[in-house]
């Protein structure tokens, strides 16, 4: 987007500032997000921007834009029928059954076997989406556990470019706090339970603050916690639906990439 606004005004002055996709504000926030010298700041939420301008952000250089992810996740939501064909034919898994995410983080690292363990050993038997990333070696390990474990039916999948119709077949992800996942899981309406384990980083809190006030917002701190939980939510669709609900609530409403793009192009035109 911003690389469009460049190449559509080429010879103008440049401008400068912020896109912000923290959540909240507060402890965990680092002040050198905000330049109250900059042209603009944009938060990806109202909490966000709120805290810029405590910070010394000028209300006037300063507004929501929502979230800035692939365009993946501004697509129209998936049918029924769509999401049928993607557990059938792509990831080989059962449609009807409970479905849980388990998400990987900076180049494939995940601690995925050793939750898988623990669900073995608890007997609870969801089926599973790991996603590995670029991790190929990873994804061979989770292969190899699935065919000795075959209660648990495991999808392992590598590197994905259009992961909002992967959550949309899913019933939940388990995943650490970033702003990057979380707000993935926002726009595809996907609960979320934060794996916490080894620790919440204080840039990681702000993202549960923000969590925590639109729906049941659940740290996993130890790996045989996780089968605990998935077991009340496996027998509780009522209160699956009402998280899902309140993740819907917790996007930006009404807000868009494009919005930014077009806001930025009129402070360039007139200058």
């Amino acid at each position: 987007f911003f690389q469009a606004a460049k190449e559509a005004l080429p010879s103008r002055p440049p401008v400068c500032g912020t896109y912000c996709g923290e959540l909240s504000g507060g402890y965990g926030f680092s002040r050198h997000w905000v330049n109250s010298k900059a042209d603009f700041f944009i938060g990806a939420v109202d909490d966000c921007v709120e805290y810029a301008r405590l910070l010394g952000m000028p209300h006037d250089q300063s507004w929501t834009g929502g979230f800035m992810l692939n365009p993946d996740f501004w697509g129209q939501p998936i049918d029924t029928a769509e999401r049928e064909r993607i557990f059938r034919e792509e990831l080989h898994l059962d449609p009807s059954r409970f479905t849980l995410i388990l998400a990987t983080g900076a180049n494939g690292a995940n601690n995925h076997i050793s939750t898988l363990d623990r669900f073995s050993d608890a007997q609870v038997h969801p089926q599973v989406i790991a996603l590995c990333g670029k991790n190929e070696k990873a994804r061979r390990n989770i292969e190899a556990w699935a065919q000795s474990h075959q209660q648990i039916p495991v999808c392992a999948l590598g590197y994905q470019t259009r992961m909002r119709r992967i959550m949309e077949c899913a019933d939940a992800i388990f995943a650490r706090p970033g702003t990057g996942t979380t707000s993935e899981a926002i726009l595809a309406g996907l609960p979320i339970i934060f794996n916490g384990i080894g620790g919440v980083m204080p840039q990681e809190i702000i993202t549960t603050r923000y969590c925590a006030k639109f729906f049941e917002s659940n740290i996993i701190r130890r790996a045989a916690d996780l089968p605990v939980l998935i077991r009340a939510w496996m027998s509780d669709a009522a209160r699956v639906q009402a998280i899902r609900e309140g993740v819907v609530k917790a996007r930006p409403a009404g807000k868009h990439p494009v919005d930014i793009l077009e806001r930025l192009t009129r402070i360039v035109s007139a200058r």
